[in-house]
């Protein structure tokens, strides 16, 4: 675009300017991005146990980081799922508490009927 009113040079000022400052306004707002799903993360981690969003990381490192072998805390590890084991765990011996289990009992009678019968 060659506007007669505007000099060359003044015209390549203002558009490396404009660009830079576009520029840095896009780093900022990828900055705050990152802040804001690291802090939502706490927040949620400390509410209900599990991250919400992915960890903020390049794929170039989630690639190494999987090569090298996890470093991060392994499944069973997370909150959540220690409380959802501790849940299942503690319904289970309440169920085995409220219903035993019969078989032990069927299994002895069908015993005791063949030795009658045989």
């Amino acid at each position: 675009m060659n506007l007669p009113w505007i000099a060359r040079r003044h015209y390549e000022e203002i558009k490396t300017l404009c660009g830079r400052l576009i520029s840095d306004r896009d780093e900022r707002i990828r900055q705050l991005e990152a802040e804001r799903r690291m802090l939502w993360d706490k927040i949620c981690l400390l509410g209900i146990g599990a991250p919400v969003f992915a960890a903020v990381a390049p794929v170039e490192e989630k690639e190494e980081a999987s090569k090298s072998g996890p470093e991060a805390a392994p499944l069973m590890m997370r909150p959540s799922a220690i409380m959802r084991r501790m849940d299942r765990l503690a319904e289970e011996r309440y169920l085995r508490k409220t219903h035993p289990s019969r078989a032990n009992e069927e299994v002895v009678a069908m015993l005791d009927r063949i030795d009658r019968e045989g």
